[in-house]
């Protein structure tokens, strides 16, 4: 999501976690929605009750400490959401260094495999060399073998 190397897989879970907070952040926001839907249908109810049977005094003063009491919990909720997200953003930087590490790990080994491959032809090489070797010494000493008798 924020420029992650596709050619790196996520640690298994990762995803799945990412994607779980991100629900349980989208369910946060539905509550408080939600709530403050409630809230003010609760108002309402209390308002035509407080109307009948209280003061304008006494309904303002229930109101208020409802607004309070909603706006403490729509307070919460927002930084719980933060902080998971927070959290969130943390674990896609981390990801982020163990592609990165992944990345420069991959064109070690891609080095390592070209020297490999060059001593391997060296190596090869050499074998050719030695085995022409051995066939002249074979040829000197049939020669020589041939001369003494």
């Amino acid at each position: 999501s924020s420029g992650i190397n596709a050619e790196w897989p996520l640690r298994p879970g990762t995803q799945d976690k990412i994607k779980k907070y991100s629900l349980q952040m989208e369910e946060k926001d539905v509550a408080i929605k939600q709530l403050k839907s409630r809230l003010l249908r609760s108002e309402e109810d209390h308002f035509k009750t407080l109307e009948e049977s209280a003061t304008k005094d006494e309904m303002v003063r229930k109101l208020k400490n409802q607004l309070n009491q909603a706006e403490t919990l729509s307070d919460k909720l927002t930084d719980e959401n933060k902080e998971k997200e927070s959290r969130l953003e943390s674990q896609e930087k981390k990801i982020e260094a163990v592609c990165s590490d992944n990345q420069h790990l991959s064109e070690q080994v891609e080095k390592q495999e070209g020297l490999l491959k060059h001593m391997d032809k060296e190596l090869q090489e050499l074998h050719a060399t030695h085995k022409h070797a051995v066939d002249e010494l074979n040829i000197l000493s049939e020669n020589k073998a041939t001369l003494e008798k």
